[in-house]
């Protein structure tokens, strides 16, 4: 298993013991990329990705920011020609609705590879606001983004698995 952290904010982020936690959750021989970013790209990536076709998804190359960089070599960034004056009302309000930093976005580029962008700076802040250590916080975050690369959609296994997996490394489940 190989898994590229990146941080592309300032200072330290609390730390997380995200390569033991990754290789618990993610099948051997898993890829991961995991970008530890502010609240600008966050919303960057969330938006450009709302806006994207879906069947892009699988065609997404693996390593910190390309999944980004695919989208605009691609040309769906934006979308400056729309066929319809109907698709275009839909896609402005996706975008609308997605533009903001999310705390957490996953993408599965492959069965055995994906990324992982974390807001440092989201989780600190819903952390001071739940009475939480920013370390929780971001563990949890972590772990709700590879149960998402493994097919968990949100619902009671998940939280169960999350809750879990938070006790295993030594923290108090959170919600």
């Amino acid at each position: 298993m190989t898994v590229e952290i990146t941080c592309t904010v300032r200072g330290n982020p609390p730390s997380v013991p995200f390569e033991k936690t990754a290789k618990d959750i993610l099948k051997s021989g898993y890829n991961l990329s995991l970008v530890l970013c502010g609240d600008a790209l966050s919303r960057r990536i969330n938006r450009e990705y709302s806006e994207a076709p879906r069947s892009l998804t699988p065609r997404y190359q693996s390593g910190v920011l390309r999944s980004q960089s695919a989208l605009l070599r691609q040309g769906f960034a934006g979308f400056s020609s729309l066929p319809s004056s109907r698709q275009a009302a839909k896609y402005a309000a996706k975008e609308k609705k997605k533009d903001y930093p999310a705390n957490v976005l996953s993408f599965p580029l492959s069965k055995h590879e994906g990324e992982i962008f974390l807001n440092v700076r989201k989780a600190e802040r819903e952390a001071k606001v739940a009475g939480i250590s920013a370390r929780a916080r971001i563990a949890l975050l972590f772990i709700h983004g590879c149960l998402h690369l493994r097919g968990f959609r949100h619902g009671t296994a998940m939280e169960k698995l999350e809750r879990n997996t938070l006790k295993k490394f030594g923290f108090h489940p959170v919600t």
